[in-house]
């Protein structure tokens, strides 16, 4: 049933976001500049009315209960990149970086 779904997708959600603090304080420690942070569970309201709207009520599709973002410094190779506005949540960083969610 969804209910079953629901409550397994939460579980394994759950045991995630010690793996994505830990793969953020990895990214943190080995490259310079990058910072990261980890989002609370997407909570249950919020993820019931996605799972209804977006994918018709079927919560095996719904996939990001637990996320983590990274800013990482741009890249100079790349020729002339996109400018990306900072995150609202790391409101010091430059334009000059690249998010990254997962």
């Amino acid at each position: 049933s969804e209910m079953c779904i629901r409550d397994s997708l939460y579980f394994d959600a759950e045991h995630t976001l010690p793996l994505l603090h830990e793969l953020g304080a990895r990214l943190e420690k080995a490259l310079a500049g990058v910072e990261s942070i980890v989002a609370p569970l997407k909570g249950e309201v919020r993820a019931a009315f996605k799972t209804l709207d977006k994918y018709g009520g079927d919560y095996s599709r719904l996939t990001d209960l637990a996320r983590m973002c990274a800013a990482l410094p741009a890249a100079r190779s790349v020729p002339d990149p996109l400018p990306t506005p900072a995150p609202t949540h790391l409101p010091h960083l430059s334009a000059d970086c690249v998010a990254v969610c997962v």
